[in-house]
């Protein structure tokens, strides 16, 4: 285990959330706080004709360390599928809950208008709550088009200032 107590967990197909994650990353680096990437990678191809069938299925990963018991605070990032949480990420954190009690927060990529994917977001957080990961403490949902951020890029300082804020609240309580 590092240095950090943060952990930027994501699932990435097209690479859009892996993008923002680094985004993340690199402006909490400048601020002097280290964090964890954590890339969920799933055994095999992931296709359009795979998606749908791992709507309601646990897949495979190639992820074998699920312990983030280390970790005061996840970033958790996802894309949005059918205005779900992508199964492998939900696989993942099946596997990671237990042990954590940290705080988290979440961001979200997608294609459909940022305003319309808000509902989206308690259902998310419904869905990762059942695994421990409940109470998200801020959350930002980016919009992309063909692979380019088109909508939401102006709220990444925003959440980045927050996260800042929750980890220094983790470091004056310690």
């Amino acid at each position: 285990m590092s240095e950090s107590n943060v952990a930027i967990i994501y699932y990435t197909r097209t690479g859009n959330t892996e993008t923002i994650a680094q985004m993340i990353r690199d402006g909490l680096m400048a601020r002097e706080v280290v964090a964890d990437m954590i890339k969920i990678e799933v055994e095999g191809v992931v296709n359009f004709r795979r998606i749908g069938k791992m709507a309601n299925e646990d897949v495979p990963l190639l992820n074998t360390e699920f312990d983030l018991s280390d970790y005061d605070l996840t970033i958790i990032g996802t894309p949005i599928w059918g205005g779900r949480t992508p199964m492998p990420l939900i696989s993942y954190l099946r596997n990671a809950a237990d042990g954590w009690d940290g705080r988290a927060t979440l961001f979200l990529t997608g294609m459909r208008k940022v305003r319309k994917n808000e509902a989206i977001v308690e259902q998310i957080e419904r869905e990762i709550g059942e695994y421990g990961f409940g109470g998200i403490e801020a959350w930002m949902i980016l919009k992309f088009r063909r692979g380019k951020l088109v909508e939401g890029d102006d709220s990444i300082p925003d959440f980045i200032d927050r996260i800042e804020g929750i980890y220094r609240e983790l470091s004056i309580s310690e």
